[in-house]
């Protein structure tokens, strides 16, 4: 078995120094890019919530003044029914 000489154990840790440090830049550019993409999501998540209540509220609004409205007729088609001669 041959023993490495100084020159091939420097070489050898120059490649592991140069591989860790591209290794820690792809690590953080990868954390980067995933902390945006969900940061997008969350902002996309929490206007799709916002608008679904936003509507949700508009469409028990809607309901409810059908139902006066459905009340008001009914109130005025019985009070029809009580004048109106017999």
């Amino acid at each position: 078995m041959a023993r490495k000489t100084k020159k091939q154990k420097a070489k050898i840790a120059k490649l592991l120094a140069i591989i860790s440090a591209i290794l820690l830049f792809l690590t953080f550019v990868i954390k980067e890019v995933l902390k945006d993409s969900l940061k997008d999501l969350h902002d996309s998540v929490s206007q799709a919530e916002s608008q679904f209540r936003i509507e949700s509220g508009q469409s028990n609004f809607s309901f409810q003044t059908l139902i006066a409205q459905e009340n008001s007729e009914i109130l005025k088609i019985q009070e029809d029914r009580c004048s109106a001669p017999r």
